[in-house]
């Protein structure tokens, strides 16, 4: 039987006194429920944001410093979607006040597409944002340890706007990949009898 999704909240003291009151709990199981359509529906507004933050923020003549920083707020607001649609309850994720790698570590443990350049990507992303956050300043090999990841073939030395147009394009390119694969992962645990799938994998155009 498929995964069964729901908008329960946390059960709270408020929630044990109006229970003992009633003689029962107040958290039946339809009372949240929510259908893979409605889901689907919230997974497709979440990339629809994504898309306009993307479209609004991440494409142009950025420089590098902003690239990095924007991308970083993009990609982690995708972490708290995957998050959010990868777990039965779908609640808030920010309530966990988790840090990006914790992040990046629950969403390999939800069971996120398997693709090791992401992790990495994003690995070393949070390692620029928090050089540029605390010192003003960053290694720029960084940023040519992600294209180079993310590259068929060494780069070789490129020029920050070069660097800046292919950090955006990276960026943006997981940003999707990530939320597409949550939505797919959604169907595949809401069908009758997901049986034995493999964990999904990214793929690159």
């Amino acid at each position: 039987m498929g995964t069964h999704f729901t908008k329960r909240p946390r059960p709270t003291p408020d929630d044990l006194a109006r229970e003992r009151r009633a003689g029962l709990s107040i958290h039946r199981p339809a009372d949240h429920a929510v259908t893979l359509e409605e889901r689907l529906r919230d997974t497709g507004a979440a990339h629809e944001r994504v898309r306009d933050l993307l479209k609004t923020h991440f494409s142009g003549n950025v420089s590098l410093d902003l690239t990095i920083l924007r991308g970083h707020l993009v990609l982690e607001l995708v972490l708290n979607h995957a998050i959010r649609f990868l777990t039965p309850v779908q609640g808030d994720p920010e309530r966990l006040r988790l840090i990006f790698p914790q992040k990046l570590e629950l969403l390999h443990l939800l069971g996120a597409p398997s693709d090791a350049a992401m992790f990495v990507t994003l690995e070393l992303w949070n390692q620029l944002r928090n050089q540029l956050a605390h010192r003003f300043t960053y290694d720029r090999g960084l940023v040519d340890r992600i294209i180079d990841v993310n590259s068929e073939v060494p780069q070789g030395d490129l020029s920050d706007s070069k660097r800046a147009r292919r950090l955006r394009s990276i960026g943006g390119f997981y940003a999707g990949a990530i939320l597409g694969g949550v939505e797919g992962i959604s169907v595949a645990r809401a069908a009758p009898d997901p049986g034995s799938a493999p964990v999904g994998r990214l793929t690159r155009g």
